[in-house]
């Protein structure tokens, strides 16, 4: 069997050293001992040790428990702590990065090995888990994938089969909402991160994909996008991100027929990103061809039967806990919405 590799922490040269010789009477291999969280968090990513054994209270501005949270979260490899600090305090914030083990100082050698052991038996428990669920996540994406394909072709051929322009574009309005949960699965599978999508990505990319299905010429009716860098990289969980994109499929079609008579018009579609309250997260679709009729109100008109995109955007709004208004101005017109953040 090949020895664990080990990557020792510790700012105290005589207490690193007394370390690595137990580790090498034990039978490990110490691949290195670094004095600092900044150096343990670098040599963590080079030389991708099996176990990391972490002093707590390390010189420099940041300690152990940051360093070991940083390691895990970039490079998944395990931690256990070396400390002399046992207090409530230091415990609670030690839990919160999820070590695989604790040794206390002064090292004692049976719980210094047992530790140890148990530490490299539940990575390599939690290694299993990991391909085990890539896999089933693999053969899920794979049907889920076969599913909407299959739904979209059985759309497709119905659409083929009339001549009724009007329910030809009721499919064609279908199809554009699967496609819009469709790309989310696809952007999420893609993603190490599978529970959470970038919202900037997806938006641009859905945006993308509606302009070609629509056949809207980016000549004609140009599509901005309004997304300040803090929150370019901003997440959401998948199934808030298919809403917001559900909304945003609606608001960009409703855009395009409405605001430019599909395509009889030239201007603007301008999606914008903005957080002005804490907590929530405020999206809208403007544009500046048409404006929406002076006499209409919003609500009036969520209430006829035949305005189904806008009563869906409603519905999905209050779903993600948020508000769906009417934007006006003397130059653009178009709806924003708010959907609250996850904690």
């Amino acid at each position: 069997m090949i020895p664990a590799r080990l990557l020792v922490v510790e700012d105290e040269l005589i207490i690193a050293r007394n370390i690595e010789t137990r580790l090498r009477r034990s039978g490990y291999t110490v691949l290195d001992i670094v004095s600092s969280a900044e150096a343990a968090i670098e040599k963590a990513q080079q030389i991708r040790p099996d176990l990391v054994l972490m002093d707590i209270v390390l010189q420099g501005e940041m300690d152990g428990i940051e360093a070991a949270r940083q390691i895990w979260q970039e490079s998944h490899i395990p931690v256990v702590y070396l400390t002399a600090y046992a207090d409530d305090a230091t415990l609670s914030r030690a839990r919160q990065t999820s070590p695989f083990g604790y040794i206390l100082k002064p090292l004692r050698g049976e719980d210094f090995h047992a530790t140890i052991q148990m530490a490299l038996q539940k990575a390599a428990e939690t290694h299993t888990s990991n391909v085990e669920k890539t896999f089933l996540l693999q053969e899920v994406e794979h049907r889920v994938r076969n599913n909407l394909q299959l739904i979209l072709s059985l759309l497709n051929l119905q659409s083929n089969k009339t001549s009724d322009p009007q329910l030809r574009s009721a499919l064609a309005e279908s199809q554009n909402r699967i496609l819009t949960m469709a790309l989310a699965h696809q952007i999420s599978y893609a993603d190490t991160k599978v529970a959470d999508i970038n919202l900037s990505q997806y938006l641009r990319n859905l945006g993308q994909h509606l302009y070609h299905a629509l056949s809207i010429s980016a000549d004609q009716i140009a599509l901005q996008f309004e997304i300040p860098q803090r929150l370019a990289n901003l997440t959401l969980p998948l199934d808030q991100s298919i809403s917001c994109g559900l909304i945003v499929n609606e608001l960009i079609t409703n855009a395009f027929r409405h605001g430019f008579h599909s395509g009889e018009q030239s201007g603007e579609i301008r999606l914008r990103i903005s957080q002005v309250t804490p907590g929530y997260l405020d999206l809208s679709v403007l544009n500046n061809g048409s404006p929406w009729p002076a006499e209409q109100e919003l609500e009036t008109v969520l209430r006829d039967r035949h305005h189904i995109g806008l009563r869906l955007v409603k519905l999905l709004t209050e779903q993600l806990q948020g508000e769906l208004h009417l934007q006006q101005s003397e130059d653009w017109t178009g709806f924003s919405f708010s959907l609250a953040l996850p904690n």
